[in-house]
Formats: C-alpha cells, sequence, structure tokens
C-alpha cells in the first residue's frame, strides 16, 4: 500500500479482539453454558407406546422419525446479551444493545440451525452475556451392551458440545474467525487518499484494495486461503448453518424458524463489476507475480491525463501478457472459473 502511495494505512490494535476478551473474561468468572440436566429416555418403553409419544413438556426435544423408523433428539437454546454503549451528556445511560442468538442441533446428525440477530459490537462488557441452562436428552436401552452404550454416548455428548458451544460465534462463524485479512481497513484508508489522475474511484478503489489483499494472502498463506474462504462464504447453504448442515428443527407446529438459502450458486465474473473484477487482476498476479504489481505502480504513477481505473488495469495487463486485453479476459474467466469451481464445497 504504501509502494502505491497509500500512506496511512494501518491496523488499530486497539479495536481488535474486543469482543473475544470481554468473552473470555465471562468465562473464566462464571462460564455462561450449563447443561442443567442430562434427561434420560428409556428406548425400549418409547418404542412400546407407539404411535403414542410421551406427553411431558421435556419430550418435545425427541422425537420419531417415520421416515427412518429412528428416535432423534435435539437440544435449542436462545443465548442473550444485554448492555449499552455510547453513553453522551445528552444520554447518560447511553443507548441499550439486546441481542439473541438462537441455536439448534439435531443430536443424532449434528445437523443444526444458528441465528443472531444483529452482531455484537466492541462496547460489550464480560457481565452482558447472560447464562444459558439447557437440557441435553439421551436415548439408553436395555438391548444394546452398556460398555458400547457408554462409549456411544460419551462420543457423541462431545461431537455435539463441539457444534453447541463455541462461545465466539458471537463474533464470527468458527471456520471463518480470522480470516480475509485487513481488506476492509484498506479500503477505508484508499478512500481517503487523493487520486486526481482516476475517474472511477468507486470501482478502482475497491479493486485495488482487494488486490493488495490478495498478494499479502498469497505470500502468508498460499493461494488455497482465497478460494476456500471465497467458495465457503459464497456456495455455502446458509449463514444459518450450525454444524455439519442446516436443520432448522422445525419439529411443532408453533415452530417456524427460516433459514437464509443462498440460492444462486452459478460462477459469475464480469471485469465491469467491482466485486468479480478481482479474480480478473488476480489471475494477473498469480501469472506474472510481481512484475504485475510493478507494471501497475508504474502506470499509475505516469498518468497525465484523467483516466479509469478500469483502463489503466487493462493496458497494465496487456503490456505483461504481451496479449489483447478480450483476448486474456475470456481466457481468465475460463480459468478462475476452474479455480473457484475446484473449492465449492460439495454437497454432503
Amino acid at each position: 500500500a504504501d509502494s502505491f502511495g497509500i500512506k496511512g494505512f494501518k491496523v488499530d490494535h486497539n479495536s481488535w479482539l474486543t469482543k473475544e476478551i470481554a468473552i473470555v473474561n465471562r468465562l473464566n468468572k462464571d462460564p455462561f453454558f450449563k447443561i442443567e440436566a442430562l434427561v434420560a429416555w428409556d428406548l425400549d418403553t418409547l418404542n412400546a407406546n407407539l404411535p403414542d409419544r410421551p406427553s411431558s413438556k421435556l419430550a418435545r426435544d425427541i422425537r420419531y422419525n417415520e421416515t427412518t423408523g429412528n428416535w432423534e433428539r435435539r437440544v435449542t437454546t436462545e443465548w442473550k446479551v444485554s448492555y449499552t454503549q455510547n453513553p453522551t451528556n445528552r444520554n447518560p445511560y447511553g443507548t441499550p444493545v439486546n441481542i439473541l442468538k438462537q441455536q439448534g442441533l439435531n443430536l443424532d446428525t449434528n445437523e443444526g440451525y444458528h441465528i443472531i440477530d444483529r452482531g455484537l459490537t466492541n462496547h460489550v462488557y464480560p457481565s452482558a452475556f447472560k447464562e444459558v441452562k439447557l437440557t441435553y436428552p439421551i436415548l439408553v436401552s436395555s438391548t444394546e451392551p452398556t460398555d458400547e452404550q457408554v462409549k456411544r454416548l460419551q462420543e457423541t455428548f462431545v461431537q455435539n458440545l463441539y457444534h453447541i458451544y463455541d462461545p465466539f460465534s458471537w463474533v464470527a462463524r468458527r471456520n471463518t474467525r480470522f480470516r480475509g485479512g485487513f481488506m476492509r481497513n484498506l479500503l477505508a484508508e484508499v478512500k481517503t487518499e487523493r487520486m486526481p489522475k482516476i475517474s472511477d474511484r468507486n470501482w478502482f478503489d475497491q479493486v485495488l484494495s482487494q488486490l493488495l489483499s490478495d498478494v499479502v494472502t498469497i505470500k502468508y498463506h498460499g493461494i488455497k486461503e482465497i478460494y476456500s474462504l471465497y467458495t465457503y462464504q459464497r456456495f455455502e447453504l446458509s449463514k444459518n448453518v450450525l454444524g455439519e448442515d442446516l436443520d432448522l428443527l422445525n419439529w411443532h407446529p408453533n415452530e417456524k424458524r427460516k433459514g437464509e438459502h443462498n440460492v444462486n450458486n452459478r460462477v459469475w465474473i464480469n471485469y465491469k463489476n467491482a466485486g468479480s473484477a478481482r479474480w480478473i487482476t488476480l489471475d494477473a498476479y498469480m501469472r506474472y507475480t510481481d512484475r504485475f504489481i510493478d507494471a501497475l505502480r508504474n502506470n499509475l504513477a505516469n498518468l497525465s491525463t484523467k483516466t479509469p481505473g478500469k483502463t489503466v488495469i487493462q493496458k497494465t495487463i496487456e503490456e505483461v501478457s504481451g496479449a489483447p486485453f478480450d483476448v486474456y479476459l475470456k481466457q481468465a474467466i475460463k480459468d478462475q472459473t476452474k479455480m473457484i469451481e475446484k473449492y465449492r464445497p460439495q454437497d454432503g
């Protein structure tokens, strides 16, 4: 960034990990996630009474699956956070913030849901996290050997808790947290820079910031990190997935949870779109590495008239590749589409 004339970029470390620190301090003081009771159901009795179901309130967390012929168990929780932020002279008590996270997991398939109505802010403090209590159902059978049964229950219990208990998912999903580099920080700084010779700043600022971020990501983590993170975020079934897949666990008439599905799964690359132009500049860097970066830096520094950033990058690619841009573009789209598809999460 500095070599491109972007002098003010830095990361504000004071704003980093403030939410994580609040969560850790709360956990150290008093864990806010507690299993209040194990509820044991006798599988032989349940089967003997079919098609009748238990009438207990606790039976809401078990059901007989007519399709598979098996009983299934679930855990559902609501995690609440309440605090105030931004106190002022006019409003010394601050603005109230109330956040609800709903989670549920099918304990036999490890598929569930994860719904947060809004994210945490940096003003959250340890005591803001309210205590969570839940019951955990198990199925026991007189026909299964005791040792095998205990081993199975232990293994599934640990596996279930791995999905249910991720206290940091208030901040971001377990498999995306701390990934993606400093793109947003860099873009914010690029937008403040004077670039009087660039006429399409809205497009160019985003494309340049993303390119620089991608270059650093490749140098530190390799090319796989870019594609695996992008395809996970772009093509996952839903941001509401908890565990191995999405299951909204709407087992009863009054339960009508909805997940956000990603309907458009097509790979689409268009140079005119700032978001997807990323793949064209990334393709050029993958082929020509620092030669492309050096040429782009030089061409930007030597602009004599106001020019679209699209044109500067286009001419730079022609310069380093030796091919007309339309020919290069066609091949880059083909190759980048293939790379994205390579890392796309596979169904099932």
